[in-house]
This record gives C-alpha cells, sequence and structure tokens, in this order.
C-alpha cells in the first residue's frame, strides 16, 4: 500500500505546474508519425473570445512564451489578436 501512495506522491511531483483554462499551452512541435524535428519549433496555443484558435511560432520555448504572454495580454485587454500575416 505504501509504494502506491509513495508513487502517486513521486508523479504528482514530477509533473510541475500546470496551465489553468484559457492560459494557453506551450508545446515542442512534432511530426505526425510522434518524432521532433531536425531544429527544434515550439508552438503555442490559445482560445480565442470567438471560439477560434491563434497558433504562435517560434524557434525557442521562451520566444513563444513572450508571444503567448502579448496575445494573452491583448485577448484579455479587448485588443484584437493579429499576427504577421
Amino acid at each position: 500500500m505504501d509504494s502506491v501512495a509513495e508513487s502517486k506522491k513521486n508523479t504528482q511531483k514530477r509533473r510541475g505546474a500546470r496551465r489553468g483554462n484559457g492560459e494557453g499551452s506551450i508545446f515542442q512541435r512534432k511530426r505526425a508519425d510522434g518524432t521532433t524535428y531536425e531544429t527544434a519549433y515550439w508552438c503555442a496555443g490559445v482560445s480565442l473570445p470567438n471560439g477560434k484558435r491563434k497558433d504562435l511560432y517560434g524557434k525557442t520555448r521562451g520566444e513563444v512564451a513572450k508571444k503567448l504572454q502579448a496575445t494573452l495580454h491583448a485577448r484579455d485587454h479587448g485588443t484584437p489578436v493579429t499576427g504577421p500575416r
């Protein structure tokens, strides 16, 4: 019994912080077969008030995190969320 409880406790520690609803997500982009690209691409996705989803891309996780933060700020303050395209 103790090993099961200890296992659950260790699993919860490893997960770390999780994002709540509406806070977007950051992940490393993968191919359809599940392998990663030679050059890592990072993606972020955030839901918009009109029900659509905005995808953001970058070469590093930090770059994508900055873009996500700016997009969330614009969304929360009612500014139209637009991209470079």
